[in-house]
């Protein structure tokens, strides 16, 4: 076990220390660069690494160290609310710092590389779409509840029967919204094919990059939005009343997977 989480921190490491290689086989699924595109993103994103590191790793530590803290009863629909607003700025501080180098390598794409990245985003979305295409609505709720217990029993441990049966309750109450999400990744893509017929009108063509970088959720269709926000309510409750079911054995596993992660950041720092 202790070498499987050495090789799992080593391996995350070994990703952060080559995160300019990782981006750019990453974007390659998606668009294929010239050399001079590569050069000059190769370069961007060393220098995002060095301001990553500097700046964003200690908010990360100091994030980590308050869910470290985190027992039965200091964990509140305020407090879960607040983790995910610093969840949300640790993400609007990446996405503003990288924005202009975004931009920047958007315009440097020609016709072709635009149409490669447009239809590499629309085969994304079809296998995501295939995935759940035909399910009834009880088979998705199965494969909600399968995907809540997995992630409860890799941050707590072995779950209880009542944080079973809790878990359960969770996936029959929430809305499903896959018809949404497809309408929503269908606006996306006609969005990206507007962002790229306007390349030549600097006004429009900067204001739907940001936007679609920046405001992804101004996509949503409103009955989406209602649905997000009532599913966001349902599992901050379940996840207060989980934690007033812990064990100390949960709490321990809990904790110890927080201190992972935190270790990891303070071992990239140094």
């Amino acid at each position: 076990m202790i070498s499987i989480l050495v090789l799992a921190g080593c391996a995350k490491k070994f990703l952060y220390s080559n995160i300019d290689w990782v981006v750019i086989e990453y974007l390659d699924d998606y668009v294929s660069l010239d050399g001079e595109q590569e050069a000059l993103l190769e370069e961007r994103i060393l220098l995002l690494a060095d301001w990553h590191k500097e700046e964003e790793l200690p908010l990360y530590i100091d994030h980590l160290k308050q869910l470290e803290s985190l027992n039965k009863d200091n964990v509140t629909l305020e407090s879960l609310q607040a983790n995910r607003d610093k969840m949300r700025d640790h993400y609007q501080r990446l996405v503003s710092k990288a924005a202009p180098d975004l931009f920047s390598l958007s315009m440097q794409l020609d016709s072709k590389q635009e149409s490669e990245f447009v239809d590499s985003v629309k085969e994304r979305y079809k296998e995501r779409d295939e995935k759940y295409a035909g399910k009834t609505e009880q088979e998705l709720r199965e494969i909600v509840l399968e995907n809540t217990e997995e992630w409860m029993e890799e941050w707590l441990g072995k779950l209880s029967s009542k944080q079973k049966a809790r878990a359960k309750q969770l996936s029959q109450d929430v809305i499903i919204n896959s018809p949404l999400w497809r309408d929503y990744r269908s606006s996306i893509i006609q969005e990206l094919e507007y962002l790229f017929e306007n390349k030549n009108n600097s006004v429009v063509y900067q204001q739907v990059f940001m936007q679609l970088l920046f405001e992804p959720e101004s996509y949503y269709s409103d009955q989406l939005t209602k649905n997000i926000d009532h599913n966001i309510a349902l599992t901050d409750q379940f996840t207060l009343d989980i934690s007033q079911t812990m064990s100390d054995k949960q709490w321990r596993h809990f904790h110890g997977k927080i201190r992972e992660w935190r270790e990891l950041a303070e071992d990239l720092l140094n």
